[in-house]
């Protein structure tokens, strides 16, 4: 418990060295923060009340399923649909994640992929 007090308390002055010099606010950082903040909060609370339900109940296996399943659950709800940061991880995962193009047919002009090259003279015939 020691630790995780530490360690939440040097949150703040971490975050006053980080943005030293730069031309960010305590408003900006918060409103960056926010959302995941108060998501993690809600799937906390939701994580105490599995505990409150089930502890003792369930062996210890499924009880760390369930309980998993809730948090994480909640936590995604919570971040993605109620504070509205869908969007967002909707356009990090479009970076991320290669695009599947729907099937062309292949021309000079129109390469196949995005590795072959678009001169048709560069092609050798056997």
């Amino acid at each position: 418990m020691g630790y995780s007090l530490a360690m939440t308390m040097l949150v703040i002055p971490i975050a006053a060295w980080s943005k030293r010099g730069t031309g960010i606010t305590w408003l900006d950082l918060w409103g960056a923060t926010k959302p995941p903040f108060l998501s993690g909060l809600l799937a906390g609370a939701a994580g105490l009340l599995v505990k409150l339900t089930l502890g003792g109940r369930l062996p210890p296996i499924p009880y760390l399923l369930v309980g998993l399943a809730v948090v994480l659950g909640i936590y995604a709800w919570g971040l993605l649909i109620v504070m509205g940061q869908k969007h967002v991880y909707m356009d990090v995962l479009s970076q991320l994640l290669p695009r599947r193009e729907a099937h062309q047919e292949r021309t000079p002009d129109r390469p196949s992929n995005r590795y072959e090259s678009s001169k048709s003279n560069d092609r050798v015939v056997c």
